[in-house]
């Protein structure tokens, strides 16, 4: 998306360097290959979250890159994809680099970890929540622009910090590449997700409190689970499979027609919502799993919080096959029409036209 708004586009991320085409050079960007809950143990000390130590050791590789880029060229853009990839911006912004920085938020960071931990385990989190509310305040006075991915979250950030996001720019979906995926079995309800510490909490929410409801009133009804540790919530006597990780998730949302996305906490817009709509799934989901995204419940998904409710409405759908199929397509026209790349591309020239004039060098606040 963004090699249509500048001249000059170098990606720097987790992964081998290279070209990716349409004239972008990708460079490798060092990071911490460990598993989340190491990186977690070992950061608790520190005075940075704990969120920051995957891209820490890429910190030196950012201001290198920058320096040679600011050598050849007048203006210069540090766009962050996502708050949590700005833990070098105080040391670029000490360098005095004639360059202009734009944070895009993916969430608010502050939000993401609420409701995890139990007990004495809440400690470590909420020990981890501070910590990251204090690099977000910090970060987003800094930046010469930050934008949200949705309006809520926009206000969000004005509440938290007290910083005006400058814009919103959506998430954008590939709608072409969901659009041959055909209608799956009507019995068959599919989820397509990570069942990590943070992420898992719902899923397993909805196993123990939902999914024995749907069963009871529909008891031909099939669960198909897959993304990384979903294996572990196998549960062959409940109907529920669990495939882990998979290459390619049309493959998975063309065995059913309902999408579920038990959403319990986190921040941000739910890529997965998404994507389950723009492949016409009937979407069943939460609250938190639409947060973000304008949707009319009942016409482009059903939106419920109540155990009871989410499993009646699924059980509905997987009752009635033709009303599914037309949630689903009306889930789709509604993703078509406010995420596709084309739309969103749109806004980012908007955003970025009066972001390229000038640079600053001091720091905000």
């Amino acid at each position: 998306m963004y090699s249509a708004c500048f001249d000059h586009l170098v990606l720097l991320a987790p992964g081998p360097a290279g070209s990716t085409g349409g004239g972008i050079r990708r460079i490798e960007l060092p990071h911490d290959a460990g598993s989340p809950l190491a990186r977690f143990a070992a950061g608790l000390l520190g005075r940075d979250p704990a969120i920051l130590r995957r891209l820490a050791p890429g910190v030196k590789t950012v201001l290198s890159v920058v320096r040679d880029v600011a050598r050849t060229h007048a203006e210069v853009t540090v766009l962050y994809e996502d708050l949590v990839t700005a833990g070098g911006l105080a040391e670029l912004r000490s360098s005095h680099l004639q360059v202009r920085t734009i944070a895009r938020c993916h969430n608010v960071l502050g939000e993401v970890f609420e409701g995890l931990g139990r007990g004495v385990a809440r400690i470590p989190w909420a020990w981890e929540r501070g910590r990251i509310r204090r690099f977000e305040r910090q970060t987003v006075h800094r930046l010469d622009r930050v934008w949200t991915l949705s309006g809520r979250d926009a206000e969000e950030v004005l509440r938290r910090y007290g910083r005006a996001p400058d814009g919103v720019l959506p998430v954008a979906i590939d709608v072409d590449r969901y659009g041959g995926v055909p209608p799956g079995d009507p019995s068959t309800v599919v989820h397509v997700g990570s069942a990590d510490l943070r992420k898992g909490h719902g899923l397993r929410w909805f196993l123990d409190a939902v999914w024995p409801d749907v069963r009871l009133a529909a008891p031909d009804a099939r669960l198909v689970l897959a993304g990384r540790g979903t294996e572990r919530l196998r549960r062959d006597a409940a109907g529920v499979s669990g495939l882990g990780f998979v290459e390619d998730d049309r493959e998975v949302l063309r065995r059913g027609t309902v999408f579920v996305n038990p959403q319990q906490v986190g921040s941000g817009v739910k890529i997965k919502s998404l994507v389950a709509m723009a492949a016409a799934r009937c979407l069943v989901t939460t609250p938190k799993g639409v947060e973000g995204i304008a949707v009319h419940p009942r016409v482009h998904c059903h939106v419920e919080q109540d155990a009871q409710a989410m499993a009646a409405r699924i059980v509905e759908a997987v009752g009635a096959p033709a009303r599914a199929l037309a949630v689903g397509r009306a889930g789709r026209q509604f993703v078509s029409a406010a995420h596709a790349p084309e739309v969103v591309m749109a806004a980012g020239k908007r955003l970025l036209d009066p972001g390229l004039s000038g640079a600053r060098t001091a720091p905000r606040g």
